[in-house]
């Protein structure tokens, strides 16, 4: 049986510089220091309300508005997907409708699309877009 020593270089249980841990650590402090102080809040709100929205001891969910946050999930999903390119067209009516219900109804203008360029066109639904 090998004898592990503290100041065995092989020892697998030390903590070696350039960890994952190290580096997760690394990126939340430099994405805290990037958020303004509504941000901060907003997100310390979100984690309030999907903390106590489960029961540990029974790993189910608690008496709190569970669709509440699925929906606040849900739009935040599809305003990061609209961010990154998704084109309106392969959206449902629900779910442009949540994105219409949080925006307004110039939603698509948020997102750097013109009134002429989804008049005509239809949605995942078959519907028209606009």
């Amino acid at each position: 049986m090998r004898r592990v020593d503290n100041n065995d270089n092989d020892n697998p249980l030390k903590k070696k510089e350039g960890s994952p841990d190290d580096f997760m650590n690394k990126m939340r402090t430099m994405i805290s220091k990037s958020l303004t102080e509504e941000q901060k809040e907003e997100y310390g709100r979100l984690a309030e309300k999907f903390h106590q929205s489960f029961d540990v001891s029974k790993q189910a969910p608690g008496d709190h508005n569970v669709k509440e946050i699925a929906l606040e999930e849900c739009l935040a999903y599809l305003i990061e997907s609209l961010k990154s390119g998704l084109h309106p067209q392969h959206m449902t009516k629900a779910e442009r409708g949540l994105v219409q219900s949080h925006y307004g109804d110039k939603w698509y203008e948020v997102f750097e699309y013109e009134r002429e360029e989804l008049e005509g066109i239809v949605d995942k639904d078959g519907e028209m877009i606009l």
